[in-house]
């Protein structure tokens, strides 16, 4: 199979509704590979699509986090019978907003090894929105959680619903000129 990139995929025809879910978000991490994602996305939507954005809000406590903590992630019984523990340690980059989980797997004899780990850019809420403005989208809905509640201080999602807002040009001063 293809992989294709987020920021570079065409096709031959239009969409209503395109997503970004889970995590997928934290894999653009930076500015421009989310402007070049919000722009692909906004070539493939009709006139009146709307773009759903499922991004985790970042959980302090792990950006704050001794690299050397290890955080349960989930368990499941091995081939002998033993429960296997899987868990994950951060070191997070503020400068660039980074957070790198490495996983663990920790087995009941007292071994563990390292099986992989992962970095994902840490997009905060009100950061998020201001870049997708600046990309020429209007939020449309936002939600804390898939019941449709509000995003708030104990909230873990931001599900954004947005649409291209048909910018024709940036005026002096920054803003954005709508039609």
């Amino acid at each position: 199979a293809e992989r294709q990139r987020l920021t570079e995929e065409s096709l031959d025809e239009t969409f209503g509704l395109a997503v970004l879910a889970g995590d997928s978000i934290g894999h653009l991490r930076d500015e421009s590979n989310l402007a070049a994602c919000l722009d692909c996305v906004g070539r493939h939507l009709t006139a009146d699509g709307v773009f759903l954005i499922d991004a985790p809000i970042p959980e302090l406590r792990l950006l704050a986090a001794d690299p050397a903590t290890l955080f349960p992630w989930a368990s499941y019984e091995g081939a002998d019978g033993d429960r296997v523990e899987i868990g994950f340690a951060c070191e997070y980059d503020a400068s660039a907003q980074i957070l790198t989980m490495k996983t663990i797997r920790s087995c009941a004899d007292g071994s563990s090894e390292a099986i992989g780990d992962f970095r994902l850019r840490m997009w905060f809420p009100r950061e998020l929105e201001a870049v997708i403005g600046h990309c020429g989208y209007e939020i449309v809905e936002r939600f804390g959680n898939y019941r449709g509640g509000p995003i708030g201080p104990r909230t873990a999602r931001q599900i954004l619903v947005c649409r291209p807002a048909h910018c024709h040009s940036i005026v002096p001063g920054g803003l954005l000129e709508r039609s």
